[in-house]
């Protein structure tokens, strides 16, 4: 089968996630390539995308991309209408719009799980979108591929000690979601180190639009915490760099799995928007995590529910805790997210996926859908 992949072109975890999807399916025998409208035009089977790349869809179409089939992948807490819709702009537009609209995605996302064309990494981005448009639907677990992580050597768990920990931040530290857990975290650490645990080192292990803003704040407070920056490790040698070098990581969303996987007693860190004030914070073990989710925001029902703690409550574990036994359950966590577990659920969704019988015309109103972020004049312009 002739497969194409559709990238963000942001460096993170989804696009890193596509690559090894297509070595893997590569070596299954499917021929496989990323998509760019630079490059010559060319016709595929089915092609492969995050949500960020429904809106690109239709502008491929119209350059003379041709496809049978596509496979959307949603991999976050509220990914797929988020991306959709501008949030912001509904609030201030006039209810019968909203309905116009939720009516649209509704009819979108079961005309998509009617074709198999959606699956998203887990239950909780799924059930997220099926209650928020009241949908209701039987087949969840066929809808559920979850992130992936490469399979390495068994590695033992280093001496991690409760004496001085050593801590680290893994993953980028973007302004959307990820900088203000992580400088919540950064204080709530500042004011423990008074009362509690001694936190000796926080390292910050990646790089993004957040980091000077990161790098600023804590020039104007001083936490009286060693922070060092690191914002490249080579993936080959990561798993051993975090074992040898750190007690905690603290991470989300791939990150997280790689954390584990690397045998270091890892903490679910959930994501936050940027204006988000200052909390308690909002925490768990990453084997506590349920349906493959790695990270929720503080939506209402989320489901399945996750057994977070507060920084306060953490300490508590902490201190209650030996972290050789949390590195091993860790590991054992991240076994489930290996790619020869993963890949096969998503060869099997690829199979499964048929023909969108609404063809073009529903990525023309996706594309026009997502313009409402730069305002209703750029979905006015479309039609002109």
């Amino acid at each position: 089968m002739k497969i194409g992949f559709l990238y963000q072109n942001i460096f993170g975890g989804t696009d890193l996630l596509l690559d090894r999807a297509q070595v893997w399916l590569a070596a299954r025998g499917h021929i496989c390539s990323s998509i760019d409208i630079q490059s010559s035009v060319d016709f595929y089977d089915i092609v492969i995308l995050p949500t960020s790349g429904i809106p690109k869809l239709y502008d491929y179409k119209m350059a003379g991309f041709r496809f049978k089939k596509i496979l959307i992948w949603s991999m976050g807490h509220g990914a797929f209408s988020q991306f959709m819709v501008n949030d912001n702009f509904l609030k201030k537009s006039p209810k019968i719009f909203n309905s116009i609209l939720n009516l649209y995605l509704r009819n979108l996302m079961r005309n998509l799980i009617s074709s198999n064309s959606l699956i998203f990494t887990d239950e909780v981005g799924l059930n997220y979108e099926l209650d928020k448009l009241s949908i209701k639907f039987n087949g969840e677990n066929d809808m559920v591929v979850p992130i992936a992580v490469e399979k390495r050597n068994v590695m033992s768990p280093d001496n991690h000690e409760l004496e001085s920990l050593r801590v680290a931040w893994l993953g980028r530290v973007s302004k959307d979601f990820k900088v203000r857990p992580l400088i919540n975290l950064l204080e709530l650490i500042h004011h423990n180190n008074r009362v509690g645990l001694n936190f000796s080192s926080f390292t910050v292990i990646g790089g993004g639009d957040g980091l000077s803003y990161l790098k600023e704040h804590l020039e104007l407070e001083d936490f009286g915490l060693k922070t060092i920056f690191v914002e490249h490790v080579d993936y080959e040698n990561l798993p051993s760099y975090l074992n040898k070098n750190f007690d905690l990581v603290f991470a989300m969303g791939t990150s997280a799995i790689n954390s584990a996987a690397s045998a270091v007693p890892t903490i679910i860190v959930n994501p936050r928007p940027f204006t988000a004030l200052p909390d308690e914070g909002s925490y768990r073990w990453i084997f506590d995590s349920k349906g493959f989710s790695l990270g929720e925001f503080d939506f209402e029902n989320t489901r399945p529910e996750q057994t977070n703690m507060t920084f306060d409550e953490l300490v508590c574990s902490l201190k209650n805790s030996n972290l050789s036994a949390i590195s091993i359950k860790s590991r054992k966590y991240a076994e489930v997210f290996l790619e020869d577990n993963v890949f096969p659920r998503l060869e099997k969704n690829i199979y499964d996926a048929k023909e969108i019988d609404t063809g073009a015309r529903v990525f023309l109103i996706a594309s026009c859908f997502w313009k409402l972020k730069s305002g209703l004049k750029s979905v006015l312009a479309l039609f002109r």
